[in-house]
């Protein structure tokens, strides 16, 4: 069994993460900081996070990118756009993040148009850079359509910033985008383009992802298509298509059926849907690669058909109404060998399904190695805790709390890393919120992972 530890205190050391604050709206949160968390025999410690963002996208992609925003052929742009490891001059002392970009005058070979040399140590990180010259120098903007929408035009003579570079670093490394809820509230009813609305962000994918670009977004969660990946894999384990589409929720509740306790509403999902969502997020995928947005998966975090409490009567499935609209809902716990046995075949699906085709066979070979698992939450506390606390709420032993969040992340945890070794694991924070004896079983979970991959992003904290 693992120790419990010690209360974590968070450092400004260098090299440190610190908290990740998520400002919250109907539709995006986004972050500039991430924590990231785990623990030895000793101690708590605040570790950096272990991932690379440096390098990603290619410079193609954001001179389309800035031919679509602007609407111009891209041989008409006034930027030079270069990717490269590091940029000039010194680095303020609140960065903890060697990503940047700077701007740079150049004299241009048509007179009386300068020309704009963007450097970036990403795709995205050039993205950002034009967008600040178009913002800062150009007075234009882009926004949702409800918000005004774009508003660019094409100067006479493109302004000149100048002999002295621009250069901007990032505060940390991640500038994160998305909420689970975001993919069935709004952007399940988007298609990939939407030629009507190119002067705008407005249901498009394309133009999201373009809008994502222009501000530093460099992760963000790619939730869509996962039914299908669901369906297949269900099947090998006794659950018809049919029986799943009955079991998940319409478009519209699909956040409640894909972790929560809502089953059945808005459906039966028919399957040529399922398709479509899963060929739009092959789309999604491909862009956010291009332009250097590293996706975040969904992992599998033990919410099952209710019909495999049957097919498997000895698994430790906890079956129970829905806690909102109908249905009924079913847990697998993360301690069971069944856990481990879906979880690895949800991963493989998940790789050859929307991973990267490194060896040209048409299926997917590898991740950017990073999941979302939060498990279950909108219905109170799963049931391995409401065992613990007992049948009127009394608040489980500190040591049981930890013990038992340590085996069941453990386990959670097992079942990216065996596919995937280099999983990373992102969890959303405010799940962790209402006893005393949370902030025990957020040591569990971090202890249960390895150092600089299990990163809590708090979106309770500004609620």
């Amino acid at each position: 069994s693992s120790p419990r530890v010690p209360v974590l205190k968070l450092s400004s050391a260098p090299g440190v993460m610190l908290v990740l604050h998520l400002h919250s709206c109907v539709f995006l949160f986004w972050s500039t900081l991430l924590l990231s968390l785990s623990s030895s025999r000793a101690a708590a410690q605040l570790h950096k996070l272990d991932y690379n963002f440096a390098g990603r996208g290619t410079v193609e992609a954001v001179s389309a990118l800035l031919g679509r925003v602007l609407q111009i052929p891209t041989r008409h742009l006034p930027f030079e756009l270069e990717m490269v490891t590091s940029c000039t001059g010194a680095k303020p002392r609140a960065s903890r993040s060697d990503l940047c970009f700077e701007l740079l005058q150049r004299e241009s070979i048509t007179p009386g148009k300068p020309q704009i040399l963007i450097r970036g140590t990403s795709a995205v990180d050039i993205a950002r850079g034009a967008a600040h010259y178009l913002r800062s120098y150009c007075n234009m903007s882009f926004a949702w359509a409800r918000t005004g929408g774009n508003l660019v035009y094409i100067p006479a003579v493109w302004p000149s910033i100048g002999n002295t570079p621009v250069v901007r670093w990032r505060l940390r490394d991640i500038s994160y985008g998305f909420n689970v809820c975001t993919f069935s509230y709004t952007e399940v009813w988007y298609a990939f383009g939407s030629p009507s609305s190119q002067a705008s962000f407005s249901e498009s994918w394309e133009n999201l992802i373009d809008w994502m670009a222009l501000t530093g977004i460099n992760l963000a969660l790619a939730y869509t298509g996962q039914e299908e990946v669901y369906r297949k894999v269900y099947e090998r384990f006794g659950v018809n298509s049919a029986s799943f589409a009955s079991w998940s929720n319409g478009p519209a509740h699909l956040t409640w059926s894909r972790g929560q306790s809502m089953h059945g509403v808005g459906g039966p999902l028919p399957r040529r849907w399922m398709e479509s969502q899963w060929e739009l997020q092959r789309q999604i995928l491909q862009r956010m690669r291009e332009l250097g947005i590293v996706p975040v998966l969904p992992a599998f975090q033990g919410n099952v058909p209710p019909l495999m409490a049957s097919i498997y009567p000895h698994a430790n499935i906890t079956v129970q109404g829905a806690q909102w609209g109908n249905g009924t809902s079913a847990w697998l716990d993360a301690t069971d060998g069944l856990f481990q046995q879906i979880g690895d075949a949800f991963m493989r699906q998940l790789v050859a399904d929307f991973g990267m085709d490194t060896d040209g066979d048409g299926l997917g070979d590898v991740t950017e190695h990073w999941y979302e698992a939060d498990g279950y939450f909108a219905a109170g506390h799963p049931p391995w805790r409401r065992r613990l606390r007992g049948a009127f709420g009394v608040a489980e032993a500190d040591g049981d709390a930890y013990q038992n969040a340590y085996a069941h992340a453990s386990r959670a945890y097992a079942a990216m890393n065996s596919t995937d070794p280099e999983s990373r694991w992102l969890y959303q924070g405010w799940i962790l919120r209402d006893t005393p004896h949370d902030l025990e079983v957020m040591r569990g979970f971090a202890a249960a992972v390895p150092p600089g991959r299990f990163l809590v992003g708090d979106m309770w904290a500004e609620w």
